[in-house]
């Protein structure tokens, strides 16, 4: 069929299209990183399609690196998958709430994107010029692609800690599918567990040799870092052992605190920070709340409660034009928006900017984790600021 055709066909079928989210947190993985999972027998056994890891659930506490975890096994699967079997990925936002029915259509158009049926075309077509396919006719145009790859069909999930009911309902569906492989990550939550079965289960941790491999990338690429610990071999390996050690296997937390130690403006002052790093993630995120500057505060929180409460990425510009919004204002000056680094710089290291993949000409905005900048003493900080300052926003 014509290329245009399918591509308009695939574009009415779903909106929904995580190669953008997959290729953001790709970006963040650290080179030779993961490889323990990609060995480890079971991944393997899940990956050749063994009846007994039909489904492989990898559950993990927050922290460790699942998505990018994720991001590298639909990387590698979709270097060497031969044309006997089929990928097909989700990443599940947790902002955002789904259906069965979207979930489904979002893995038959990753499908048809790789090759289509006549049957599923022609039916694609007579629903286009008038309603989307019900939940059975999905089903049976799935089932149809499915059965066209003799070996299976793998399917990756990464799923949100906020879709109990909807892992489980979506778990079933896919279930009833022929030649079907399933790996789905988590949070170590027992619901999930018992919603997926039967399943293999994999932990996912943050194993020591990444961890150090992450921090020394860190110290590497880091102007800052390089010019402290110039001459100091012995500094810099007592950052790197400290901060795994510190970290208790939650890459997050081992981020946060070299985001930590990448403020300090001398040797003396680093060293002091580095036998004081927080053991806790509370702990970590009220240190970097303590690092914002008083003159900045204010901001810095509006800054925060935006990217916490918004219900899409933000870009840069985003953020930028919603801070210089004020009251009876009509009209916006470029005088009034705050310059992009200052806005990153004011947040003590909670806040970043990362380009769009898709679009280098973008740029999204951030917290370091939506999930953990929901802690309960970060979120009252946040609320006693707004309710003080009657002008925050």
């Amino acid at each position: 069929m014509p290329g245009q055709e399918l591509q308009d066909l695939v574009k009415w079928l779903s909106p929904l299209d995580f190669g953008e989210k997959h290729n953001a947190i790709l970006e963040k993985r650290t080179r030779d990183t993961g490889e323990w999972f990609l060995q480890h027998p079971k991944f393997l056994a899940w990956r050749r399609g063994d009846p007994e890891y039909k489904t492989l659930w990898c559950p993990g506490n927050p922290g460790v690196g699942k998505s990018v975890m994720v991001s590298l096994v639909i990387n590698e699967l979709g270097k060497v998958i031969p044309e006997s079997t089929a990928l097909a990925f989700i990443y599940l936002e947790y902002k955002t709430k789904y259906m069965v029915t979207q979930l489904a259509e979002v893995i038959l158009k990753q499908l048809v994107q790789r090759r289509i049926m006549q049957s599923s075309l022609e039916s694609l077509r007579k629903h286009k010029a008038g309603i989307h396919p019900t939940s059975a006719e999905l089903f049976d145009m799935l089932k149809i692609e499915v059965g066209t790859y003799s070996e299976h069909v793998l399917i990756v999930i990464d799923f949100s800690p906020q879709v109990l009911e909807l892992a489980s309902s979506f778990y079933k569906y896919l279930r009833t599918l022929p030649n079907i492989g399933i790996l789905a990550t988590s949070w170590d939550v027992s619901e999930i567990g018992l919603g997926l079965q039967p399943h293999q289960c994999l932990d996912i941790v943050a194993d020591e040799g990444d961890m150090r491999k992450y921090i020394e990338g860190r110290l590497a690429s880091s102007v800052k870092f390089k010019q402290l610990l110039e001459g100091r071999p012995s500094i810099h390996e007592e950052i790197i052992t400290k901060t795994t050690m510190k970290a208790d296997g939650m890459f997050l937390l081992t981020q946060l605190h070299i985001n930590s130690l990448e403020t300090k403006l001398r040797v003396t002052d680093l060293c002091q920070a580095l036998d004081k790093l927080p053991n806790t993630l509370d702990a970590t995120y009220d240190e970097a709340m303590s690092r914002i500057n008083e003159d900045h505060k204010a901001l810095a929180y509006r800054i925060i409660s935006w990217l916490i409460h918004a219900a899409h990425p933000m870009t840069i510009y985003d953020l930028q034009y919603a801070l210089a919004v004020g009251d009876r204002m009509t009209a916006l000056d470029t005088d009034d928006l705050y310059n992009e680094a200052f806005l990153t710089s004011v947040c003590g290291g909670l806040v970043v900017v990362q380009e769009d993949t898709a679009n280098t000409s973008s740029k999204f905005v951030g917290l370091v984790r939506k999930l953990f900048i929901r802690s309960w003493i970060l979120l009252m900080a946040i609320y006693i600021q707004i309710t003080r300052h009657s002008n925050i926003f």
